[in-house]
């Protein structure tokens, strides 16, 4: 029997990344990978692109800072799991923020895996921050979650 060849499906990809440009450029997006990538989906590149726009990270680009551009995209990546995201959120708006906002974030960055947030989490509960109450069993409980998310993330 004759071995079949997928040559097609590598065609495929490159007529779906020139279709993206093309979508994009009628759009106006930037031409930038993580542009198109954060706008068809991808969690990572949604944050990156949040944190250009909050000048966390990302250098070159956004041409200009804008807060509410950034919660958009880093909302999105956090709702698609990436606790990283959450994170940054947590950090954006913990001075000013909602704590009921702050709490959110922090436990959807714990859920999704995230060592930081739930360090956080155990100090809010440790101190009493944010609106938690003051728990040791709580506190001790994130940490040990943290410490095996931070185990996991080096693992892989």
């Amino acid at each position: 029997m004759k071995k079949m060849r997928f040559w097609p499906w590598g065609c495929l990809g490159a007529l779906i990344l020139a279709l993206a440009l093309l979508v994009g450029l009628l759009m106006g997006w930037r031409f930038s990978r993580v542009h198109i990538l954060a706008r068809t989906g991808h969690a990572k590149s949604m944050a990156e692109l949040g944190g250009a726009f909050a000048d966390v990270t990302g250098e070159g680009l956004v041409a200009e800072y804008d807060w509410k551009k950034a919660t958009y995209w880093l909302e999105k990546a956090g709702a698609s799991g990436y606790g990283g995201a959450d994170f940054t959120l947590y950090q954006m708006w913990q001075v000013q923020g909602d704590p009921a906002d702050i709490r959110r974030w922090l436990e959807r960055g714990a859920r999704n895996g995230n060592p930081e947030c739930a360090m956080t989490l155990a100090q809010c509960y440790w101190l009493g921050l944010y609106g938690y109450p003051k728990d040791q069993v709580l506190s001790d409980e994130w940490a040990k979650k943290s410490t095996a998310f931070e185990r996991r993330k080096y693992r892989k």
